[in-house]
């Protein structure tokens, strides 16, 4: 299997949660301390933590650093279009 395929299995597979997902959808919106996005998704910070990590090795999501708070933010907004044209050909009958 070529590189290409195996990130796109990656993708998919990153993108096949409900959190990761959610934490997209937030990141699309504005930036978040990971304990924000924990309070938003009702999970544990330690857990969104694992999600961001997943995100940004992908490199669909980066942060940056304030006052010691890591702040998340959405580098890759063309991903919005994968799971938009995802959202129309599921809508499709």
């Amino acid at each position: 299997m070529d590189d290409n395929k195996k990130r796109m299995i990656n993708v998919f597979q990153a993108l096949g949660t409900e959190s990761r997902l959610k934490i997209i959808e937030f990141l699309s919106e504005r930036n978040y301390t990971t304990k924000e996005l924990a309070d938003l998704l009702e999970r544990k910070p330690s857990t969104i933590s694992k999600h961001l990590r997943i995100l940004k090795n992908l490199g669909f999501v980066w942060f940056k650093t304030h006052k010691g708070n890591s702040i998340y933010y959405l580098k890759r907004v063309d991903i919005l279009e994968l799971i938009d044209k995802a959202k129309e050909i599921l809508s499709r009958k």
